[in-house]
């Protein structure tokens, strides 16, 4: 299999968790506020991080999916709440431009973890 392909199949998961897991977030937020999501969602990330760094050289492809999807649903759970939180305390006329900030934020954030 290419690379490529190994590259995308590995990543995945994670992008389907991190989907299921904003949502559950917003549940949790409408229920019980942000600060549940938004903690357990970087901590959960931190803690997939530092396994991910701690056993670098000895994880297959197969854990790295697996670690790299609880990395990315902590980050779903996280990032949508903080999102929705920091849009609340916006007046209604401000919600276009701190969506812009949030999503450009996000861009930058992933070009820099990329390069």
């Amino acid at each position: 299999m290419a690379r490529v392909t190994l590259a995308g199949w590995v990543t995945f998961p994670g992008a389907v968790i991190n989907a299921l897991l904003a949502a559950w977030a917003g549940r949790i937020l409408d229920k019980r506020g942000a600060r549940l999501p938004i903690l357990t969602g970087v901590s959960v990330s931190l803690l997939s991080l530092f396994l991910m760094i701690s056993f670098s050289k000895d994880l297959s492809n197969i854990e790295i999916a697996i670690l790299y999807a609880v990395y990315y649903g902590g980050y779903g759970m996280s990032f949508s709440s903080l999102m929705t939180s920091g849009l609340t305390s916006l007046e209604k006329k401000d919600h276009a431009q701190g969506n812009a900030i949030f999503n450009t934020l996000q861009q930058f954030s992933g070009a820099l973890g990329t390069a």
